[in-house]
Formats: structure tokens, C-alpha cells, sequence
């Protein structure tokens, strides 16, 4: 495990570099490796794939490791619109017209 010292130095390493904005989602080199029921709960988050993505995409070079979560993400939005259109279009009648 790293020191707490370790840590901050990296991260103020990554904000201090001229190239790149300062912001934690494309520090790659600040994020720890997350392991037991915080990293399951972090790999179920979607946003963790979007900017996971972002910064390979944009920031790294070398593959796109997330581009499988992703399609799912992308899947289930689909999923969840059409399905938020049925019960809306089933359900419009009964909606007051005026707020």
C-alpha cells in the first residue's frame, strides 16, 4: 500500500502538468486501484466506463479497454428509453394536460 505522502505527490504531479487540465477524471496516474466491494460498486457505476473511456480516448495512448461496457451501457439506455416511451405513450391520456 502506499504511503499517504506517495499519494498526494502523484496527484499534485498530474495537476501540475502543463498539457493536461487540471481535473481528476484525466489523471489516470492519480486513481488507485480499488479493490473488495467499493471496486465492485465502482465497476457497476456507469460514469466509471464513460470517463474511464474518456481519458484513454483522449489522454493515453495504446487500447480502449472499455469499449465492451460501453455497448452494455449503451444497450441499456436504449432499453430503458423505449420502455420509458411505452409506459409514457400507454399513460398519456391520464396526464393533465396543463401544470
Amino acid at each position: 500500500m502506499r504511503s499517504p505522502g506517495a499519494t498526494i505527490r502523484r496527484i499534485a504531479a498530474c495537476r501540475a502538468a502543463p498539457s493536461r487540465p487540471s481535473s481528476p477524471v484525466t489523471c489516470r496516474s492519480a486513481r488507485p486501484a480499488i479493490t473488495g466491494w467499493a471496486g465492485t460498486l465502482l465497476r457497476l457505476n456507469p460514469f466509471t466506463h464513460l470517463a474511464i473511456t474518456y481519458q484513454e480516448i483522449l489522454y493515453f495512448d495504446g487500447p480502449v479497454g472499455h469499449w465492451y461496457w460501453l455497448l452494455v451501457l449503451g444497450g441499456i439506455s436504449i432499453a430503458f428509453f423505449f420502455f420509458g416511451y411505452f409506459v409514457f405513450d400507454r399513460l398519456r391520456d391520464t396526464f393533465a394536460e396543463e401544470v
